[in-house]
């Protein structure tokens, strides 16, 4: 006579169920570690837009006031590695003080440094000098160039593929006082430019690691 073992249908389920997760668990790890490693390592070009607010202040040569502007930036960046990148910015700016309109654009060369390499959420603090270009009129068309300091903190958030978001609050400083009407030297007072502000914005890193 043959005997029959009776299985509990509970069990039936529990094994059914345990042989699909075996199946289907390792498939998912793998997909979850090729999506973690395609996250961006900080090295190689990268390119930025942002959109920044400012508020600008001067003083001197009937520029003696201050505005809130906002508008945009877009930086290019080389990850020497995944901590240090070389940077540059450009960013043009209008203001209005005291009844008078001026332009200042700025070109940002400088170093970035980003802590906690191989992590998802990265601090930054960047800084270097930036090339500035001030113009506005008074009577004549006035322009001044010179050299001055901008620096920056902010919060790195690397995405999956070739993306990231950041966000940081910046700073720049500028003397104009070399100032040329039609390209001749021109007599004006000197200009004190400072500009403080925060940006937020997309990367698109060239590759991901």
């Amino acid at each position: 006579m043959t005997s029959r073992v009776r299985v509990h249908p509970c069990l039936v389920r529990l094994m059914t169920l345990l042989a699909i997760s075996a199946a289907v668990l390792p498939s998912r790890l793998n997909a979850q570690s090729q999506a973690k490693a395609l996250v961006p390592s900080g090295t190689g070009f990268s390119i930025a837009g942002h959109l920044a607010f400012a508020r600008v202040t001067s003083s001197g040569s009937g520029l003696d006031g201050s505005d809130a502007r906002l508008g945009g930036l877009v930086d290019v960046a080389y990850g020497v590695s995944p901590r240090l990148s070389l940077v540059g910015a450009v960013h043009p700016l209008t203001a209005s003080v005291s009844a008078q309109k001026y332009t200042a654009n700025g070109i940002d060369l400088g170093l970035r440094y980003l802590t906690r390499a191989g992590r998802t959420l990265r601090p930054f603090a960047e800084g270097g000098f930036a090339v500035r270009t001030l113009s506005y009129t008074s009577g004549v068309a006035l322009t001044s160039r010179n050299v001055g300091p901008w620096a920056g903190l902010g919060l790195m958030r690397l995405a999956a593929s070739h993306w990231s978001g950041e966000a940081a609050v910046t700073w720049g400083n500028s003397t104009f006082d070399n100032w040329k009407a039609d390209g001749t030297a021109a007599v004006a007072e000197p200009v004190t430019w400072n500009a403080v502000g925060v940006r937020a914005g997309l990367r698109y890193w060239v590759r991901a690691r």
